[in-house]
């Protein structure tokens, strides 16, 4: 399973990522971040035994803070999530943000 966490305890839950070939694996995420929708990520709720695998890394955004100096990685749970075709800026944690960078998924 991957993690994404950050420094200090979050609450975490399972989710799933769909690759770019339809394949589905799950990850662990915090929940704020898996829980939001603009992301992509659907919740786990049967269990399914293939997670991630190690080589494999998420498709991802970078994002600068709107008026900040933070520039922050998120992960995108599928090729057609919200947050790849909405209006910027987006809003994560009470956060504006700005999409900088997308670097697709790859094994």
């Amino acid at each position: 399973m991957v993690s994404l966490l950050g420094v200090g305890m979050m609450a975490t839950k399972l989710y799933r990522y769909t690759t770019d070939k339809n394949n589905v694996y799950t990850v662990r995420l915090d929940e704020a971040l898996g829980g939001n929708p603009i992301f992509g990520f659907t919740p786990a709720v049967d269990p399914m035994p293939d997670s991630l695998p190690r080589k494999m890394k998420m498709r991802c955004i970078g994002a600068h803070q709107v008026g900040g100096a933070k520039y922050r990685y998120y992960p995108v749970g599928k090729a057609t999530a919200s947050v790849l075709t909405m209006p910027l800026p987006f809003i994560h944690k009470g956060v504006q943000w700005t999409l900088r960078r997308f670097k697709p998924e790859y094994s």
